[in-house]
């Protein structure tokens, strides 16, 4: 809880509610300010404000951040993982396709040398027939 959280929370008390406040507190303290005072002179009593004014703590609020960064960190190594889990399954078909297309490589390069070969022999035999 911050000071101004501390002003803020005990300037929505109505008279009534302010009076409960301090009754429930306890010491010798009548105004709003005092609290403050209190807070900022002996912040040990974070706690027990928070609590009477249903407040979090700055402890909590660390607490509860550090938990949310933990949380937030297992959720990014998850993500980490499922995306080189994709990773790896692209890269098998990126193998894959490279095979294929060393083989179509392959094999364009027998189709054009049975070309040249069908152009020889067509060559030769128009030159035996007189052509």
């Amino acid at each position: 809880m911050t000071i101004a959280d501390l002003r803020a929370a005990l300037d929505t008390l109505d008279d009534a509610a302010f009076a409960a406040f301090r009754r429930d507190f306890g010491g010798n303290f009548t105004t709003r300010q005092e609290y403050v005072d209190e807070f900022v002179h002996q912040p040990e009593h974070e706690r027990r404000l928070c609590q009477l004014l249903r407040l979090t703590t700055e402890e909590d609020k660390r607490t509860v951040a550090g938990q949310d960064a933990i949380g937030l960190a297992k959720e990014a190594n998850r993500i980490a993982q499922e995306a080189n889990a994709y990773s790896a399954s692209a890269n098998v078909t990126a193998r894959q396709a490279n095979t294929i297309a060393k083989k179509s490589t392959r094999i364009s390069v027998l189709a054009l040398l049975l070309s040249a070969i069908a152009l020889v022999i067509q060559g030769f035999c128009g030159a035996r027939h007189g052509g």
